[in-house]
């Protein structure tokens, strides 16, 4: 294709650009709509209870509370309160249509579905079981982290006992039956707490920023990325026919 041919023919690949941007906004308002409902939580960190993170452990903990919220434990719960809602459906249908994103301290849950009754109650059901779930997490890691400080105490009476001999109080060797007890069950318990954490650490809060609203518009999702595909399609096969000569041979037509 000379680039005489191209000048010449210009309008062809605009006009061929443009029809491919309006067939790709035609496809776009015969599909289906897809409605759009977030909540969004907010997870913060007690410097005072946690003392000076780096980055990579900050990261840690809010990608820690991601986990929770995208958890077996939450989406089942989710989804067994769903079907009392009439909303029937299992965990890998619920993933085609959630999404999780980190947004600096913050995690959206978004739902899109072509319903939106369905997509603004599996979003609020998703949101308030996170939420309930990394609170009930943040309790334990808090329970975890007393029965810590009690089972290093308990450690240091021992050591104190065992070293220095008899002392007054429950530190006394005639107890040391009972402290080896105590020892052991408070082991066991601060074991159990730390797992039913699930990771996360104690000082770390989460607070209900936004719970998602009834959608009344269906989102634009993908208008753009259509009509700029249809565009680039219209003007390739723009390309194409003028490459065939096919407008060569239309104007020696209306010379001849």
């Amino acid at each position: 294709m000379s680039f005489k041919r191209s000048i010449r023919d210009w309008w062809i690949l605009v006009l061929a650009a443009l029809i491919g941007a309006g067939v790709g906004w035609i496809i776009f308002h015969y599909r289906t709509p897809v409605y759009q409902a977030v909540g969004v939580l907010s997870v913060g960190i007690d410097f005072t209870r946690t003392g000076s993170l780096t980055d990579i452990e900050e990261d840690q903990v809010l990608g820690i509370a991601g986990d929770v919220l995208a958890s077996p434990a939450v989406i089942s719960s989710v989804l067994q309160k769903a079907e009392v809602e009439q909303i029937p459906l299992d965990e890998e249908t619920f993933w085609k249509f959630a999404s999780t994103d980190r947004r600096q301290n913050q995690w959206v849950l978004t739902i899109r579905h072509t319903d939106a009754r369905t997509a603004a109650v599996l979003a609020e059901l998703w949101t308030r079981e996170g939420y309930a779930q990394l609170m009930t997490a943040i309790a334990h890691a808090e329970n975890a982290s007393h029965l810590q400080r009690y089972l290093d105490s308990l450690e240091s009476c021992l050591q104190r006992a065992t070293v220095f001999g008899p002392v007054s109080g429950y530190c006394d060797l005639e107890n040391l039956e009972g402290l080896l007890e105590e020892l052991s069950d408070t082991g066991k318990k601060a074991a159990e707490e730390k797992i039913s954490s699930q990771g996360i650490l104690p000082g770390t809060t989460v607070l209900l920023a936004s719970l998602p609203e009834m959608p009344d518009q269906p989102i634009v999702f993908r208008r753009g990325e259509l009509m700029l595909v249809g565009s680039l399609a219209g003007f390739l096969l723009g390309v194409l026919v003028l490459a065939t000569g096919w407008t060569d041979r239309f104007y020696s037509h209306r010379l001849s």
